[in-house]
């Protein structure tokens, strides 16, 4: 991971492969959830959407397959489903495939609502807007990001304010709202 936060995805990309490959030997699902969602962050980064949509969707079965653990920490890892939809959603929007996308935020939506999770409701309200966008949705596009907004100021989570931020950006900017759209993104530093 701190390959990834040091942009370097090729590092980052053969610790996951590693990660991933101890994780298949040990019969270990919840660090093989783990491995295959960061290779696919890789490959996301790398164009390869088609990989990375692969990875991710694997990922996110994994809590179903028979032999999943039910240990505390296994439940938690469970609870990455909720933001892998919502991934999946991002990626399937930015590749114009709309009806998959919405499929993936109605996923994120149902295992979000089964968390009970404050975090998971920020990052629901916060992929959702962006969908909207996509959809062309401008104004529930606005209202859900400042609804994530509100939420990741709340929980102090800076990359949930940031994409946030960034759809009332570029819903103002569609407006033609130039001034505004500015104030909005100079609000994310």
């Amino acid at each position: 991971a701190m390959s990834w936060l040091d942009n370097d995805a090729e590092e980052a990309f053969a610790r996951y492969r590693t990660a991933l490959d101890g994780a298949e030997q040990l019969g270990d699902l919840v660090l093989r959830m783990g491995g295959l969602e960061g290779l696919a962050d890789c490959y996301r980064r790398w164009g390869r959407f088609s990989d990375a949509i692969h990875h991710v969707e694997t990922a996110y079965r994994l809590p179903l397959k028979d032999g999943y653990p039910d240990t505390p920490t296994a439940r938690r890892a469970a609870t990455r489903r909720v933001p892998l939809a919502l991934k999946l959603s991002r990626w399937h929007a930015e590749l114009a495939r709309l009806p998959e996308a919405r499929r993936w935020i109605e996923e994120a939506q149902r295992w979000a609502n089964d968390s009970a999770s404050r975090w998971h409701r920020a990052a629901l309200a916060d992929g959702e807007a962006d969908l909207l966008f996509w959809e062309g949705d401008k104004t529930g596009a606005h209202a859900r990001a400042a609804e994530a907004v509100e939420l990741a100021q709340q929980l102090h989570d800076p990359a949930i304010l940031t994409r946030a931020r960034t759809t009332m950006c570029l819903v103002h900017l569609e407006y033609g709202e130039l001034g505004v759209a500015a104030q909005e993104i100079l609000m994310v530093r």
